[in-house]
């Protein structure tokens, strides 16, 4: 059984003079899908959607566009 995900789109003219609108709105779960001469060319999700996606889970920390960096900096560093 395939998932149904609603999605609007959006052009890459609309993206550019309506960035922030768009933004918000894809901060409140809104899905877009970005289009250059009609074709699709790629997708905007909120972070939280994106780390469902590809299996992650969302981390926050001090930097406010955190995804769990930090904790892959200091793994890194300590293997160092």
């Amino acid at each position: 059984m395939k998932k149904s995900i609603k999605e609007d789109y959006v052009t890459q003219r609309d993206l550019q003079v309506k960035t922030k609108k768009i933004v918000d709105e894809m901060e409140k779960g809104r899905k877009f899908v970005i289009t250059r001469y009609s074709k699709p060319v790629g997708v905007m999700v909120n972070i939280e959607d994106y780390f469902k996606m590809v299996g992650s889970a969302f981390s926050s920390c001090e930097k406010s566009s955190c995804g769990g960096c930090c904790k892959e900096e200091k793994t890194f560093e300590d293997k160092k």
